[in-house]
């Protein structure tokens, strides 16, 4: 019998209920679950095991021990997605190298801490926000207007300290429209679009995340909009995830703009699509199967 282990969090130490709901999926194929958190001090690489991360959602706040960890795992232990995507995937200067490939992405101004001292134009009364290149969950995210930067020097100064500093025009229409987030699985060579979602604020607020009261429902994307995904999925040097989430914003106005795509550690939504779970069982099948120990 196979062993998958999800890697978590020490705040998580059983995953979500949302990846949990995979295990009756994977115990009827004859693979066993179980769950570790990446930071614990038992923690160990074992070759005759496969790991997949999902819930590490901490890592942004201790980056270098996350690094080191992925450093870690032995040439001949499986990880999804693999060592390299991620670690490519975790500053989201990759949104330069997209952006250069002719993938539309919310303009943004990234700046590192040589350039701190830079000038940075801002329309006065236009809104804006900034956030760290490494982060998650809107963590060290501010909303302001362009006459208020200046004032935000300590808040700069904290982003700096981890990562670049990344500066881009607020977009109202995450306010109504929210965010939508198309999920793609991929095994066999063969990328598979498994399901969208809608994600949306709660009123007086701009983060969709539920932590923050935002809602989740299910949605049918565009073809204009899967083909923009997987136009942005063709830009992922070696192009092989077994999962990767594609989040837009600005859809409704006909031209939309890539917020991130996530290959480490997304929330996959299996809740808002009934079959998701399943569709992601076999994907993952398909992948342990390709392995042999």
């Amino acid at each position: 019998m196979k062993t998958i282990v999800f890697i978590t969090c020490a705040h998580h130490p059983q995953g979500t209920t949302d990846d949990r709901g995979l295990e009756p999926w994977l115990k009827a194929r004859g693979v066993t679950m179980t769950w570790e958190s990446w930071n614990s001090p038992h923690f160990t690489w074992q070759k005759d095991r496969f790991y997949c991360i999902r819930s590490t959602w901490d890592y942004y706040e201790r980056i270098n021990e996350f690094r080191a960890w992925l450093d870690s795992a032995p040439s001949d232990v499986t990880l999804f997605n693999s060592r390299e995507l991620v670690k490519w995937n975790l500053d989201k200067v990759y949104l330069r190298h997209l952006a250069q490939a002719g993938i539309p992405i919310v303009p943004t101004q990234f700046i590192s801490n040589v350039e701190a001292g830079a000038r940075v134009d801002l329309a006065a009364n236009q809104e804006w926000c900034m956030k760290p290149s490494i982060s998650a969950s809107s963590d060290l995210t501010y909303r302001f207007f362009g006459s208020g930067y200046a004032n935000l020097a300590h808040e700069r100064a904290k982003i700096l300290s981890r990562s670049h500093l990344l500066v881009q025009p607020f977009l109202s229409s995450i306010l109504t429209d929210g965010e939508i987030s198309l999920l793609y699985f991929r095994s066999n060579g063969e990328t598979i679009f498994s399901h969208a979602c809608l994600k949306r604020p709660r009123t007086g607020d701009y983060r969709v995340q539920g932590s923050f009261g935002g809602s989740l429902d299910s949605f049918a994307p565009s073809e204009k909009l899967k083909q923009l995904s997987e136009a942005a999925l063709a830009q992922i040097p070696g192009g092989d995830f077994l999962y990767a989430r594609v989040d837009w914003v600005d859809y409704a106005t006909g031209a939309p703009k890539l917020a991130e795509m996530e290959l480490i550690e997304p929330d996959l939504y299996f809740r808002s699509s009934p079959g998701s779970h399943e569709r992601f069982a076999e994907h993952l099948l398909t992948r342990l199967n390709s392995h042999t120990r």
